[in-house]
């Protein structure tokens, strides 16, 4: 058995506009954010209840959101999601990336068992 949810809203800017899409969603949602050190082109923009709001430097490409999946075990994680007809596309240390049926990008992310983030998370068998 695993558990998973949506855990993060991640938008994915390109370099030039970092700052300013930092600046324009920290006053849209009335807090600071600030830069990850151990991932330094990651910023986190707020949050509540196990879900943050992320901002992802890109090196290239368009701006776009795209959604993170917390799991706390992300092969099983990534065949059940391959099964419901998701494509694995890149695979890091902590995170897998994957694109559903139309295309759309989201990232399978491990986290340890009892994570904040799974609070409400569905088990899966």
């Amino acid at each position: 058995m695993h558990q998973s949810r949506v855990s993060t809203i991640c938008l994915d800017v390109p370099s030039p506009t970092r700052t300013a899409s930092e600046d324009f969603w920290s006053g849209a949602l009335g807090v600071e954010s600030r830069r990850g050190t151990s991932h330094p082109e990651y910023s986190v923009v707020g949050g509540h209840a196990g879900q943050r709001f992320l901002l992802q430097e890109l090196n290239d490409g368009p701006a776009r959101v795209h959604l993170d999946i917390h799991t706390d075990d992300r092969e099983s994680e990534v065949r059940r999601l391959t099964a419901l007809g998701a494509r694995e596309v890149e695979r890091h240390d902590e995170w897998t990336v994957m694109v559903d049926p139309a295309g759309i990008i989201f990232c399978v992310v491990l986290v340890e068992q009892g994570d904040s983030s799974l609070e409400g998370a569905l088990s899966w068998p």
